[in-house]
């Protein structure tokens, strides 16, 4: 009896873990380079002007909308340790966006070397038009 509640408890475990969630506003044919989050903050000019997919903590809040490296990073608000992300419009609207706060996220969109919101940030990532969680 104890086996089969353990392997009732294990199953729904293991399809509750894999239930990720995407959400695009377009079908696009650029070819996006997979980059780590360090290698982004260690060079951000070195990515100026390319596409890539990206995976962070996310934060969603007034003055910092933004892809972190560490959950830490993200409490902190260390945005020197971030990339201001800006969304293209419909992808999803600012409640969800909010609901997805401290979550790792995969996002795509093309970087640039401006510095985000007020010049405190890594960079910017902007024309996300992709994300998954």
């Amino acid at each position: 009896m104890k086996n089969r509640i353990l392997v009732c408890l294990l199953s729904i475990l293991l399809f509750s873990c894999g239930d990720s969630k995407v959400f695009t506003t377009t079908e696009d044919s650029i070819n996006y380079i997979s980059v780590d989050i360090e290698q982004l903050l260690e060079d951000p000019n070195r990515f100026n002007g390319k596409y890539i997919e990206l995976s962070g903590i996310f934060v969603y809040e007034f003055e910092n909308v933004g892809i972190y490296k560490t959950r830490m990073a993200a409490y902190r608000k260390d945005s020197k340790n971030a990339f201001w992300t800006e969304f293209e419009e419909g992808l999803l609207t600012g409640e969800e966006l909010e609901g997805l706060k401290n979550k790792r996220i995969v996002v795509r969109g093309l970087v640039s070397e401006r510095k985000g919101h007020l010049m405190q940030f890594a960079g910017t990532l902007k024309k996300v038009n992709y994300l998954k969680y």
